[in-house]
């Protein structure tokens, strides 16, 4: 996989869409991520991290987006398996409590 390649997987499960992110989110991929979120259809969005390298401001603002749309609707959005620099990211600009539930 090279640098800017961001693949994106769906599980709906009910109300919850699963999203598996493997790769980087950078300006480059953050618009494939915006593409996959757009026509998303659940109450909740849980964002898996676990493959995810690392993510830009331009995925950040993909995701502040998503997290808009969805409380527009009361869903909710929430990011799991997060590696520590990514975790350290959103504490930095200060959307930990956003993104991350305790």
């Amino acid at each position: 996989m090279s640098v800017s390649e961001l693949q994106i997987s769906k599980e709906q499960n009910g109300s919850t869409l699963t999203v598996y992110l493997t790769g980087e989110v950078n300006t480059i991929t953050a618009k494939d991520l915006e593409e996959a979120l757009s026509s998303i259809n659940c109450q909740e969005l849980v964002l898996d991290f676990e493959n995810l390298d690392y993510i830009t401001s331009a995925g950040i603002r993909v995701l502040l987006a998503v997290n808009s749309n969805l409380k527009d609707s009361g869903g909710t959005i929430c990011i799991i398996n997060a590696n520590d620099e990514i975790r350290e990211i959103f504490d930095v600009v200060g959307l930990y409590n956003t993104f991350f539930k305790a």
